[in-house]
């Protein structure tokens, strides 16, 4: 496994481990550890099945991460959400090809994730942790050429996404 997404949450480091091996379904967990790498704890195990790209923590300690499964014509990863606790996942969305970076807005309101095989954005509005509004899911950006890889959101709502080999960030405010 290769450190794909991490994060920073209660002191600890938070890492989105993968295996892309060739000819097999992607595999992956996610981790955390103190700063000093000491304390390794799995939070989402290996078996539980996941390919987890990216994560972000909301503002109540849970965390969104991505599913990097699939392909265009067969969207198998998808959007879960890590309770506080860590005892507990739910799917928020599924059916996204590849799904990989994932951003929340600084209001938690809104999640933005990249979808690697479709090359689009995907725009997420809550309704609470799990459930997207009605009709607040939405693909207000789609890529032509090398697709969307990470996402960030910073503390005024610009998003910025990192282009696979391209050497470019997309700013959107």
């Amino acid at each position: 496994l290769v450190s794909a997404g991490l994060a920073l949450h209660g002191g600890r480091i938070y890492v989105a481990a993968i295996s892309l091996p060739v000819g097999k379904p992607p595999q992956g967990a996610i981790y955390s550890m103190l700063p000093d790498g000491s304390d390794l704890l799995s939070v989402v195990p290996e078996s539980a099945g996941y390919a987890p790209d990216d994560l972000v923590f909301d503002k109540s300690g849970g965390f969104y991460f991505t599913d990097f499964k699939g392909k265009s014509t067969e969207p198998d990863g998808g959007l879960y959400y890590v309770h506080p606790g860590h005892t507990q996942i739910t799917s928020v969305l599924k059916g996204i090809g590849k799904a990989n970076g994932v951003a929340l807005s600084p209001d938690g309101n809104t999640l933005w994730i990249t979808e690697y095989a479709n090359n689009r954005i995907l725009r997420l509005e809550l309704a609470d942790p799990v459930t997207v509004l009605p009709n607040g899911s939405t693909a207000p950006y789609y890529f032509n050429g090398p697709a969307p890889d990470s996402i960030r959101v910073d503390t005024d709502g610009n998003v910025y996404v990192a282009m696979h080999r391209q050497g470019r960030i997309l700013i959107l405010n």
